[in-house]
């Protein structure tokens, strides 16, 4: 008896699926993020009930007030312990026997994360100079003085 078309398709995707499911990288991936669930959960949660349909303008104001820095912090939060969990699950399936060295490996992958988050603000500034406008890009803040990139002047914004 022939296969169908379906059974063809679902061994060759069940060969593809099984290839994809023994992947270290997406294994490590997935549990990350299911370390971080609990922050998800109630960042969404608190985004729901901020903006509710059934309240007025200004309880979604309030509540916004209220709940709006809980919704960014477990979001911030979910993020750094996601790269805990990538550091510290993809040690644990490279050395299944040596589980005792992951949590430094999610301290590594920590570190790493916050060396490459910038924390800098980038301002677009415009300065005039005998007539000349350049538009620049100011590249740090220090002390309220910005310093144009182009025509090297030093604006105090006190």
């Amino acid at each position: 008896m022939e296969r169908t078309f379906k059974e063809k398709l679902s061994e060759k995707l069940m060969s593809f699926a099984g290839i994809i499911g023994k992947n270290i990288y997406l294994l490590s991936l997935r549990d990350a993020f299911m370390l971080s669930f609990p922050f998800t959960m109630f960042g969404s949660i608190l985004l729901v009930v901020t903006n509710f349909p059934g309240f007025s303008e200004k309880a979604r104001e309030g509540l916004g007030a209220l709940m709006g820095h809980s919704i960014e912090s477990s979001m911030l939060l979910m993020s750094i312990f996601v790269s805990i969990g990538i550091g510290y699950y993809l040690y644990l399936y490279k050395n299944p026997k040596r589980t005792q060295d992951a949590i430094y490996s999610g301290a590594v992958a920590l570190v790493s994360f916050f060396i490459v988050t910038p924390f800098s603000v980038i301002i677009w500034t415009s300065c005039n100079i005998e007539s000349y406008t350049c538009n620049t890009v100011d590249t740090g803040i220090t002390n309220n003085n910005f310093n144009c990139l182009f025509c090297n002047k030093n604006w105090n914004n006190a």
